[in-house]
């Protein structure tokens, strides 16, 4: 086959060359097309494999920062924010305060960055959408005995937070995906930080818009984690599947925020003290209240019948109870007192549940408060 090839060289006239070349089959033609297309999808299958992986490692980084900015925030003000529920996210907490304590107006809501003292985009996920965030009410409140009204300090202990309080989120595995029974990893976190993965569904995005949530039937456990009125304190992480079993495909990226992740980095900052030291704390400040009541000046001294101080507190929040064991402590006449233990202090633990194998109790002898009299001039 031959084929006139014109060309047109600069400055001269067109010349006609003709040259040999075979042409392509169809058959040829097929096969180029064929490699070229497997080539693209091959080269975007890769592209988004590599977007995805991108897209997780942001959603980690920025769980991690925000983790980091409630573990100091806690150090700074005896508290975790709540949850920024406004549209478009301003940053910011948005509590009651028009009750006292003033609570959080919802448990779940977007990232609090600007209360956090962070920048947004530390709060935002690898799909431009931001993180999710759920806190335990009692995490958010502080104890104050005589606390101002409508501010996030309360009256009452079991509702603030103290060092040794679990968190009361609970967050499920379902292993595997198709799996009736779901699987429990926790159900004390103090906190959640959910990236609501590619799709995105349920998601508020940095325009300040909300995704359309998952349907509850085809996708359960994405629904849940979308916790659409804002109350739910249950949530779900398991493994990514885009396979559409009985409880639907699943993306979403959810980080357990502990107690401990939380308090640990501050005991051993030594901007939060230990449960042990908050124990030992509250165990000296009750004592020395009592040995004041004590050591008053007369040989007829006793040891108060009540407690002088009941608003003590251990680490759980719980009131420390006094008992009486030896009312005359002080003056009696034998060295060896029977029985030889003044009073007791004590705390019902973790479980709070008295008289049980947790309980920690202090004991003051006898003998010890006869030498405190006895150095005092008492």
């Amino acid at each position: 086959m031959h084929i006139a090839l014109f060309v047109r060289d600069r400055g001269l006239k067109s010349s006609i060359f003709e040259s040999g070349v075979r042409g392509f089959t169809i058959v040829e033609l097929a096969v180029v097309l064929f490699v070229g297309a497997a080539l693209l999808t091959a080269g975007l299958k890769l592209l988004t494999a590599q977007m995805d992986t991108a897209g997780y490692r942001g959603a980690r980084s920025s769980q991690d920062a925000v983790k980091d900015a409630l573990t100091s925030y806690l150090g700074r003000f005896g508290r975790l924010p709540c949850p920024d529920i406004t549209l478009p996210p301003d940053g910011r907490e948005d509590r009651d305060n028009t009750v006292s304590p003033a609570t959080c107006v919802r448990t779940f809501g977007t990232v609090p960055y600007a209360e956090l003292g962070i920048a947004r985009e530390a709060a935002v996920d690898g799909w431009e959408n931001f993180l999710g965030y759920g806190v335990t009410s009692r995490w958010t409140l502080t104890y104050n005995a005589v606390a101002p009204a409508n501010t996030p300090q309360t009256l009452t202990p079991s509702s603030a937070f103290f060092v040794g309080v679990r968190g009361a989120i609970t967050v499920n595995d379902r292993s595997p995906a198709a799996s009736s029974t779901p699987t429990l990893l926790t159900d004390s976190a103090a906190a959640v930080l959910v990236s609501y993965g590619k799709n995105g569904s349920g998601a508020v995005t940095v325009k300040g818009t909300v995704n359309v949530p998952p349907d509850a039937t085809v996708s359960p456990d994405e629904r849940t984690n979308a916790n659409v009125d804002g109350t739910g304190t249950t949530y779900v992480r398991r493994e990514y599947t885009e396979t559409i079993g009985p409880y639907g495909a699943f993306d979403d990226l959810v980080m357990i925020v502990s107690a401990t992740d939380l308090t640990t980095p501050l005991m051993r900052d030594g901007a939060l003290t230990s449960v042990n030291g908050s124990l030992s704390k509250a165990f000296a400040n009750m004592s020395d209240t009592v040995i004041g009541k004590t050591l008053t000046p007369g040989p007829t001294v006793t040891v108060p019948p009540v407690d002088p101080n009941p608003t003590t507190f251990d680490p759980w929040g719980r009131p420390i109870t006094y008992r009486v064991v030896n009312a005359n402590a002080i003056t009696a006449a034998t060295d060896n007192p029977n029985p030889p233990t003044a009073y007791e202090l004590r705390s019902d633990g973790p479980d709070g549940t008295p008289l049980s194998s947790d309980d920690i109790v202090f004991s003051m002898p006898v003998m010890t408060l006869k030498g405190i009299k006895a150095k005092t001039g008492f």
